[in-house]
């Protein structure tokens, strides 16, 4: 972005951010759909909860950073983590404190509002603590999504707990999508269109180079997975909330919400709409 599109290096850099978080819901609601490979799925969903935590802390370092140096970027790096590992710290206490006390529990309304509890409290204490909320609230609902559940969460409190945020997930992508429609529309899109196609070109190839070059020598994943795990990297609701988050005084701010809206849009409507016949073009059970 920084050489072809001849953004600052804060923007590049904020745009880097925001397209390394993935968006995996209708893929997959697709993989299920097909009854494919449960292994697949697993290796889909964990990259993007390890993704939207690590993306979180990156847009915030590269919000400060407007200039590269060796120093500086060992302190990023330093600060980088800092902030995930304590982050780990405080949500896998919370995620085995919450775990326990629900193991006590068997009424479905208490644990949902144990989990409510849980993971507001785990991403305001690791705010406090100047780490990683959001790598804290993912600690925590790993622990008790497994941990938890094992030790005592019965299946209606399973069930409830899933229903219940789901419903929550599904009126905060609503919002997000309401808020992103009020920001775009007084955008002029025309006059950006170059830089527009260019970065989804760009998002598309560092896809599928971090997709290949990271699996190169994992012999256990056929190659016809990574072309669906490098095609399935959608973007979603975190990338559009990341940018809102931006002052309107940020320069640039318009052309990084604009591409990150159109990135979003053709992730969804091009990539989302292709994957179930790619599935059944390279042949994935």
């Amino acid at each position: 972005m920084y050489f072809l599109l001849n953004l600052s290096l804060q923007q590049a850099l904020i745009f880097g951010a925001l397209m390394a978080a993935t968006d995996p819901v209708s893929v997959l609601s697709i993989f299920k759909a097909l009854g494919l490979n449960k292994r697949l799925s697993i290796i889909v969903e964990g990259e993007s909860l390890a993704n939207d935590g690590v993306a979180v802390v990156l847009f915030k370092i590269a919000l400060v950073t407007t200039v590269l140096s060796l120093a500086g970027t060992f302190e990023a790096s330093i600060e980088f983590i800092k902030v995930v590992s304590g982050g780990i710290v405080i949500g896998g206490i919370g995620g085995f404190i919450a775990s326990h006390i629900t193991s006590k529990i068997d009424n479905y309304l208490i644990e949902i509002g144990l989990s409510l509890v849980l993971f507001y409290g785990a991403f305001d204490l690791g705010e406090h603590f100047h780490v990683s909320g959001v790598i804290s609230v993912v600690t925590a609902g790993l622990i008790l999504g497994t941990y938890g559940k094992n030790i005592g969460m019965s299946d209606l409190t399973h069930e409830k707990m899933n229903s219940f945020w789901g419903i929550v997930a599904f009126l905060s992508n609503s919002l997000i999508f309401l808020l992103v429609g009020l920001e775009v529309s007084s955008i002029n899109f025309l006059d950006k269109g170059w830089l527009i196609i260019g970065s989804i070109l760009i998002v598309l190839l560092a896809r599928f180079a971090a997709v290949y070059i990271s699996l190169a020598f994992d012999k256990n994943i056929p190659t016809s997975w990574k072309h669906v795990i490098a095609w399935g990297g959608l973007k979603g609701s975190l990338s559009i909330a990341l940018i809102l988050s931006v002052t309107p005084e940020f320069e640039g701010r318009e052309l990084l919400l604009a591409m990150t809206f159109s990135n979003v849009v053709f992730s969804l409507l091009v990539q989302g709409t292709t994957l179930k016949k790619l599935v059944a073009f390279v042949g994935v059970k």
